[in-house]
């Protein structure tokens, strides 16, 4: 047998035992991963938040629109002779309110007061408790305002409608003051 056969084996034993990862270099390879894994995460849940944003006002403005074209498909019939316009069929009024569940009803789902139409298309998510909600979960806040105050009969047009409430979804800029022309 010779002096290199007999230090062969050791090689091998050697190589075998290096073969493995240490401790040290399985915690670096760990901590890169989670960084990289945090990252990730983050930037999700950033798309995710922008996501809902851009959702929220989307159905904001559709909204608005959805209340405008109902007020004025109900200008000519027996709604206006009941003692108020338009807006208090949907339950709404001057100032402040949420959207309630007589506007989500008349607004989402076909009927004979409305004339079976629908007026606005809302998925299963955003209604909630029998109101429409934002991608929060939050009932839409509806301001409702007297713009034109010279007469004393009020038109729909006279009415400003605002979805959702300036500074409410950071995507939207806040209103303007009205000018003195309207």
């Amino acid at each position: 047998m010779s002096f290199y056969n007999f230090l062969k084996p050791n090689a091998t034993v050697r190589q075998q035992l290096r073969a493995g990862f240490t401790m040290i270099e399985l915690l670096v390879v760990m901590a890169i991963l989670g960084t990289l894994v945090a990252t990730f995460a983050m930037s999700t849940s950033s798309a995710r938040e922008n996501a809902k944003i851009v959702k929220a006002t989307a159905e904001s403005r559709s909204l608005e629109n959805a209340i405008r074209l109902f007020c004025m498909s109900m200008t000519d019939t027996e709604l206006e002779t009941d003692g108020g316009n338009q807006l208090s069929v949907l339950g709404l009024g001057d100032g402040l309110q949420e959207a309630n569940p007589t506007l989500t009803n008349m607004l989402t789902k076909p009927s004979q007061s409305n004339g079976n139409t629908v007026y606005y298309e809302a998925n299963d998510s955003s209604i909630r408790g029998n109101r429409l909600c934002d991608p929060w979960g939050h009932p839409y806040q509806i301001r409702v305002r007297l713009v034109n105050r010279a007469s004393n009969v009020a038109e729909e047009e006279d009415y400003e409608i605002v979805v959702p409430l300036p500074g409410r979804h950071r995507s939207l800029k806040p209103l303007s003051a009205p000018s003195s022309q309207e």
